[in-house]
């Protein structure tokens, strides 16, 4: 599954929340690649919810591979 533009606009606590339960059901099962403008650690102040965020940030840290691309946008 692919996650395009992740937190680029504002999401409701239950979008937030059905996000999680498809991330957390595909966890150890399945491939998830999250796409966004945010750095990781914006995730926290953009989800909002302490607990949520960090249960959010768990599943998707366990197994991640983190590409940070900089420089010139080639859009």
């Amino acid at each position: 599954m692919i996650i395009d533009d992740f937190a680029l606009s504002p999401m409701s606590k239950q979008e937030l929340t059905d996000i999680f339960e498809i991330i957390e059901d595909r966890s150890a099962q399945s491939s998830t690649i999250m796409i966004a403008q945010r750095s990781p650690q914006e995730w926290y102040d953009y989800i909002n919810d302490p607990l949520l965020a960090d249960a959010f940030m768990d599943r998707l840290r366990s197994r991640a591979h983190l590409l940070n691309l900089e420089g010139k946008s080639l859009r």
